[in-house]
C-alpha cells in the first residue's frame, strides 16, 4: 500500500500483515503494490517471521497410490534394449548421414551464415554466443566434424551385424550347383558326370 507521499511503500505495514495475517505472500504483495520477492527480501532483512500455527496443512501435489509416471529415457532405454543389432546398426547409420547432411549445409552455406553472424551478433551481451557460432562455421572445426563423422560411419560398417555369418554362409553355398564339391555332401567321392 501507497503511503499518501506517492512513491514510497509502508513496509511497517506489510511486515505486520506478514508477520499477524495468514494472507499469502503473494497475495499481500499483489495488495500492497509490490513483488513477492521484495517481501520476501524485506523480510529476511529484518527477520520477519510467519504465523505458521495458523496456517492449513497443504494437500500433496498427487495422490500416494498413484503409479509415478515413467520418464521418456527410460521408455527409450527399453526400445534400444528390444531391438536388434541390425535395426540400431540402420539406425546409427542414418543419424550419421543426417548429421553429414547438415554439416554439407554448414560447407555450402558457411559464408553468409558467417556474415549473418557478424551482423547479428554484435553487441557486448552476444559476444558469448556470437564467438560459439563462428567457432561452429570455422573451417578447421567443420573438417574435424568430417572426419569424426567418417570415422564413425566406417566403425558403424565394420561392426555390423551379420558380416562373419553373412561370409561363412556365402562361403557354404558358394560352390552348389556347379558340380565342383556337390558329391561331398552325399559322400560319394569321385567326378561330378
Amino acid at each position: 500500500m501507497r503511503t499518501l507521499e506517492g512513491n514510497s511503500t509502508d513496509w511497517v505495514q506489510i511486515g505486520d500483515a506478514y508477520c499477524n495475517e495468514t494472507v499469502s505472500i503473494r497475495a499481500l504483495a499483489k495488495q500492497n503494490g509490490v513483488s513477492d520477492t521484495a517481501i520476501r527480501k524485506a523480510a529476511k532483512k529484518n527477520g520477519w517471521t510467519r504465523p505458521t500455527a495458523n496456517l492449513a496443512p497443504r494437500e500433496p501435489d498427487c495422490k500416494p497410490e498413484r503409479e509415478p509416471r515413467r520418464p521418456r529415457v527410460e521408455i527409450a532405454a527399453k526400445a534400444v534394449a528390444a531391438a536388434t543389432i541390425s535395426e540400431l546398426t540402420a539406425r546409427g547409420r542414418n543419424i550419421i548421414l543426417a548429421l553429414m547432411d547438415e554439416l554439407e549445409f554448414l560447407n555450402r552455406h558457411a559464408d553468409v551464415l558467417g556474415e549473418l553472424v557478424e551482423t547479428n551478433f554484435n553487441g557486448d551481451k552476444d559476444g558469448s554466443a556470437r564467438a560459439k557460432l563462428l567457432k561452429a562455421l570455422d573451417h578447421e572445426t567443420r573438417t574435424k566434424s568430417s572426419n569424426q563423422l567418417a570415422t564413425a560411419l566406417a566403425k558403424l560398417q565394420d561392426a555390423a551385424p551379420g558380416k562373419k555369418e553373412q561370409a561363412e554362409e556365402d562361403a557354404k553355398t558358394a560352390g552348389q550347383g556347379t558340380g565342383w564339391g556337390d558329391d561331398l555332401d552325399t559322400g560319394v567321392v569321385g567326378r561330378p558326370n
